[in-house]
């Protein structure tokens, strides 16, 4: 047997036992997987906004200037109004560009 054909075999192998598997769990861990999905999901956007906050106030090592947060703000006032997402773009890269234009 040829190590492709084993290597088949083994991926089938546990594809079924990993279906075999969600069927005989059932709804025995639905209720604890909601928790932790819900967990999971808090936690993405608590990081998402970590890094969108240092990414709109620094610029490496340095503060950047007020020209990016300012157009973060924007764009992330736009996003929460539920304007589309190349409005919000559109807006926060303009009002930065117009800000650095400016000199801030």
């Amino acid at each position: 047997m040829s190590a492709v054909v084993a290597a088949g075999l083994l991926l089938a192998l546990g594809t079924y036992a990993t279906r075999r598997l969600g069927v005989e769990l059932g709804g025995r861990v639905l209720g604890r997987a909601a928790q932790v999905e819900q967990l999971l999901e808090q936690g993405v956007v608590a990081l998402l906004i970590a890094v969108t906050a240092s990414a709109a106030v620094y610029d490496g090592a340095a503060p950047d200037g007020w020209a990016r947060p300012v157009g973060v703000g924007l764009a992330l006032g736009a996003a929460a109004v539920r304007a589309p997402l190349v409005v919000s773009v559109l807006l926060g890269a303009g009002a930065t560009a117009l800000l650095r234009l400016l000199g801030l």
